[in-house]
């Protein structure tokens, strides 16, 4: 990932977040959280990023799941592993979201949503999600929703 790209997602990550006071979403932390997931996914991970002129206004990003996961499905399964907006254009999200989505060779999407946030949580269900289980990566993380939905 270059570092236009990184400032970029930062930068909205920080605006759009600020409701969300757990560690997890401190800039810090989230930096070497998007650094770590797009060298682990390799050649798979791939970004949106939103800009209204020069200025980034909301990204997504994710990769393919491996086989050996539970959500996986025949024809392929795309994480999204973060989607965010900055507040004046929230109402942009499913554009971004389908931007990253539906330009993948996956039958499905699986979305972690901060268990917490559950305004985020009623928007993904009305863009067809549904919630399958709670998640919890690693201890002190937040518990999340997972939830998926098909291509389709």
């Amino acid at each position: 990932m270059d570092e236009p790209a990184r400032k970029a997602i930062h930068t909205v990550h920080a605006a759009a977040r600020p409701h969300l006071k757990d560690p997890y979403y401190e800039a810090d932390v989230h930096a070497a959280r998007l650094a770590d997931t797009a060298e682990r996914a390799g050649g798979s991970w791939r970004a949106v990023i939103a800009f209204a002129g020069q200025a980034p206004i909301g990204f997504a990003h994710g990769c393919l799941l491996h086989q050996a996961d539970p959500y996986t499905v025949p024809g392929g399964t795309f994480r999204i592993f973060d989607l965010a907006a900055v507040p004046d254009w929230e109402d942009g999200q499913r554009h971004i979201h389908d931007a990253l989505f539906n330009h993948q060779r996956a039958a499905r999407a699986v979305l972690h949503v901060d268990h917490a946030d559950h305004d985020f949580r009623e928007l993904a269900e009305a863009w067809g999600y549904e919630k399958k289980n709670r998640s919890q990566p690693y201890g002190g993380a937040p518990v999340f929703t997972v939830m998926t939905r098909e291509k389709g």
